[in-house]
């Protein structure tokens, strides 16, 4: 019996095999029915707005968790925590940067991946775009894809210089040898990425948030007058183009800045409901995140926590930034400092200098100091001059 069953089992076992050969080139050829792959994703318009909606958060998490206000502000001296022992803080405090600081390798990191990513979509879109697709929300999907991709560029050569140049992602999967290109190549090609998306992109989004024509005029203008100084000497040409766009933008645009500076930094009420300074007028461009971290960690801005001195003020409902602060050299810029300002040993709160100890009204929406008063905060005015104590 048991010769028999090693034989009816090693038949089986062929049957079997020959069945799996004869049917492999079908079985693997046909995309999961049950779950959404790139194969069998984009049929609808609706399907390639979700596809391009992770180039507006979770592709930039790395960059805009820690890495975006380290390589920008504190390298640039306007915050600073020189003695604080977390990972690199003292690395950008005290212009230490090396390329092994974690926020630089991280920032380094999330530009590369939004060029990955919006490399990835456009050659699915390409691949496997059903011909039930609209040409304008394909040329549309598109141009969010070459604009995203344009931001990265223009984020890496800004603080890296030369960098490689990568249009499609399976021609550099296993090149080890890949190349840096120039500075001015890579200018040129987040030149072309963007008139690309300003010749594609509607006037109108299709949705609150995304980017439109005006958008992508806006960095054009930005890009052009970048490019006009690269050779050391100024290009006319390029200069006349950054203020062709710049104009169009504030002329035609319908956008205009806010009454209000510190509008800018509102967002939510003492109620927690969404403000209307989301996308507001003077937005060209902004990344969308969700409100909270519960469940949704990657898309939401966790930068608010790193930042904030205190859990109560973050939206996150984290607070690590006790230890950052304005660098003197930063508040010395403000007009009207008063130098020897002290607050009540008591309340901790000084009501007599309004609207906190300074005549510029441009420091108490960008710092959160001492003696000065948030109405819009979830906590009262006697917690928060304590939490800034």
């Amino acid at each position: 019996m048991k010769t028999k069953y090693n034989i009816i089992s090693f038949g089986s076992a062929m049957i079997l095999i020959v069945m799996f050969v004869s049917c492999s080139k079908e079985f693997l050829d046909r995309p999961p029915q049950s779950d959404l792959v790139d194969a069998n994703f984009y049929k609808t318009d609706d399907q390639l707005l979700s596809g391009t909606a992770d180039l507006y958060s979770r592709a930039w998490k790395d960059y805009c968790d820690q890495a975006n206000w380290k390589v920008g502000d504190v390298k640039a001296g306007v915050i600073a925590a020189p003695n604080n022992g977390y990972a690199d803080y003292a690395d950008f405090s005290n212009f230490q940067v090396t390329g092994l600081s974690a926020s630089n390798v991280s920032a380094y990191k999330a530009f590369f991946q939004v060029i990955a990513n919006a490399n990835t979509i456009m050659a699915d879109i390409n691949l496997y775009g059903a011909s039930s697709l609209t040409p304008a929300a394909k040329s549309y999907a598109i141009a969010e894809c070459r604009f995203m991709r344009a931001t990265a560029y223009a984020y890496l050569v800004m603080n890296y210089g030369a960098v490689p140049l990568i249009n499609n992602n399976i021609d550099h999967l296993n090149n080890a040898t890949l190349k840096r290109n120039t500075v001015e190549s890579v200018w040129e090609f987040i030149r072309r990425d963007y008139l690309f998306a300003m010749k594609n992109l509607p006037a109108q989004a299709p949705q609150i948030g995304r980017i439109t024509k005006w958008t992508a005029e806006g960095m054009l203008a930005r890009t052009y007058l970048t490019m006009a100084g690269i050779s050391g000497t100024l290009n006319q040409t390029y200069l006349d183009s950054a203020k062709y766009y710049a104009d169009d933008v504030i002329k035609l645009s319908g956008k205009s800045l806010l009454p209000k500076y510190a509008d800018l930094f509102t967002y939510v009420s003492p109620s927690h409901t969404l403000s209307s300074y989301d996308n507001n007028s003077e937005s060209l461009f902004e990344l969308q995140w969700v409100y909270t971290t519960t469940n949704s960690y990657a898309y939401a801005n966790t930068m608010d926590s790193q930042i904030s001195p205190d859990a109560a003020l973050s939206a996150s409902g984290d607070g690590w930034g006790g230890a950052w602060g304005a660098t003197n050299w930063m508040l010395s810029l403000y007009e009207g400092l008063y130098v020897n300002y002290t607050v009540d040993p008591v309340t901790h709160y000084d009501s007599t200098k309004s609207p906190g100890f300074t005549l510029d009204q441009r420091l108490q929406p960008t710092f959160t100091l001492p003696g000065f008063k948030y109405p819009s905060f979830s906590i009262s005015q006697t917690q928060l001059q304590l939490s800034l104590t």
